[in-house]
């Protein structure tokens, strides 16, 4: 039995979910058994000065969320047709990280 992991982080909330539902169908018709972990968001400000040379103290601050979703997933048999199937529709702003375990 084969066991791998999914990691997948977007900063768009609605691509990533819609993207999850794209692998939970893919899984489903591949009758694979897996499991859907939510990790918590990481958020990260940067603050920038509107002007550098006169006003020190006019600051702008940005916040740069990245959501994560982990896929845990176990199957009897895994081929390279199964794995581009899971690689094939990525979007571009969705970084995937794919583990296998034995």
């Amino acid at each position: 039995m084969i066991k791998g992991r999914f990691f997948i982080q977007s900063s768009n909330l609605k691509l990533l979910s819609l993207y999850v539902v794209y692998l939970r169908f893919i899984l489903n018709k591949l009758n694979v058994k897996y499991t859907t972990i939510f990790n918590p968001t990481t958020q990260k400000r940067i603050t920038l000065l509107k002007s550098p040379h006169v006003y020190k103290k006019h600051k702008e601050q940005f916040l740069i969320k990245k959501y994560t979703v982990s896929f845990l997933f176990s199957v009897h048999r895994l081929n390279k047709v199964q794995l581009f199937l899971f690689l094939q529709n990525k979007p571009k702003f969705i970084d995937l990280s794919f583990f296998l375990e034995r």
